[in-house]
């Protein structure tokens, strides 16, 4: 019986392909004319928004928030300099509710609020302004807090290798649900995730140890909240391997997983395993990529499996064009949409871009001043995109400064 996994599998490596043929160097062109550069366009005219906003509690039973909680609202130009943040705050209204008049802002650029709740951070969604508008409304949903992760569970989780000399980098995606009605929290760790042993180099892709997540005896941990919902938390992380033609891979899982894949690909390297099947392969030019899926595991279970065989020369995984070739597939449901998951996947081209294009230059503090350049970067991309909430992206963001800041110094 095949599974549902190969439908988004199959969309992740046509995008994956995608990813990394848009922003790979462009080739170096021959001589031409030089265009005729379009007209300049005029400036919006600034506005002054009135924003308002309720919050509620999402937790069955539980009192609203209280008169005076502070609140955060944000607008920046999506297209412009990241500096040009305008942050103001207020308070929330005894009946839930709260307003900031004379906002900044002009058409094109986005507006978002943010407060925190019982030490969890909470935005609303991120909107546009477009031309005439005068008020923004942006409801908020907060919810009660608890250390318990029962009610965590793994929505999908793929796993995709890059083969080198005596080195196997693995990348895991997860995708991580809160079915609960209160926000999991943990300063010790919010979500943990088990690791093979063996390990090194473990990175989490726009995460910065310590502030975003901690090492533990098992693998690492999140610290940041999961509130209910599908697909809250989106965890890209990476690490090395041994590998010198065998390697026994077992992972425990540390939560129920409704869809694991594993991509391997074709052409030298075998994959044996009793708890994964076979989904047959997804051609990417000149690579063939061999799926193997499983569904419904529970937590405590382990997925394992067996590598053997060094890949050929033509097994790479920076393809750059994409053949999608889907089969017949059954009926179940992953609860999550491919662009989701397509989104993420860009990102997991990116990172596998920049891997093998990035310099070997000398780390100091584990970290090259390419890379934290790089880190900057991508963090930038990040909140333009909308992927995190603005005080999580100025904390980030003056740490890594600060970090880059302090390598430079030590250059001089």
């Amino acid at each position: 019986m095949k599974l549902k996994l190969t439908v988004f599998v199959a969309g992740a490596m046509a995008l994956l392909a995608l990813s990394i043929l848009f922003i790979a160097p462009p080739a170096t062109a021959q001589t031409e004319a030089t265009p005729t550069p379009p007209p300049a366009a005029a400036t919006p005219a600034p506005v002054l928004l009135t924003v308002t906003g309720v919050i509620t509690n999402g937790t069955p039973g539980a009192a609203n928030p209280g008169e005076g909680l502070a609140v955060n609202v944000y607008t920046f130009d999506p297209n412009g300099a990241m500096g040009s943040i305008t942050t103001l705050t207020t308070t929330l209204s005894s009946d839930g509710t709260f307003e900031i008049k004379d906002v900044p802002s002009q058409a094109g650029w986005q507006v978002a609020a943010s407060t925190t709740y019982k030490a969890v951070l909470y935005s609303s969604s991120l909107a546009t302004v477009v031309a005439g508008q005068t008020t923004a409304k942006l409801p908020m949903t907060v919810y009660e807090t608890t250390a318990d992760t029962s009610k965590v569970s793994v929505e999908q989780m793929h796993v995709f290798f890059d083969f080198a000399s005596d080195t196997l980098s693995v990348v895991e995606l997860y995708i991580v649900s809160n079915s609960g009605d209160h926000a999991v929290v943990n300063p010790n760790g919010t979500v943990e995730f088990a690791l093979p042993t063996g390990v090194s180099n473990l990175q989490v892709q726009g995460e910065l140890e310590g502030v975003d997540f901690i090492r533990t005896e098992q693998g690492f941990a999140e610290i940041r909240s999961l509130a209910p919902g599908s697909g809250g938390l989106q965890i890209l992380a990476s690490f090395d391997l041994p590998y010198t033609g065998q390697l026994s891979f077992e992972q425990k899982m540390l939560y129920p997983v409704a869809a694991a894949g594993v991509l391997v690909p074709e052409g030298g390297v075998k994959l044996t395993s009793s708890m994964l099947q076979d989904e047959g392969l997804q051609n990417m030019q000149n690579t063939p990529y061999r799926i193997y899926g499983a569904v419904d595991m529970q937590a405590g279970s382990t997925l394992a499996f067996q590598l053997s065989g060094q890949p050929s020369a033509a097994a790479s995984t920076s393809g750059t064009a994409a053949t999608p070739a889907v089969g017949g597939l059954d009926s179940k449901s992953l609860g999550i949409g491919i662009g989701v998951l397509g989104l993420v996947v860009v990102i997991l081209g990116v990172w596998f871009y920049r891997r093998q294009a990035r310099p070997t230059a000398a780390m100091a503090g584990g970290r090259s001043k390419d890379d934290l350049i790089q880190a900057i970067a991508d963090l930038d991309d990040a909140f333009e995109n909308g992927e995190m909430e603005a005080p999580v992206y100025e904390r980030r963001r003056a740490k890594l400064k600060s970090e880059l800041m302090e390598l430079m110094a030590s250059e001089k």
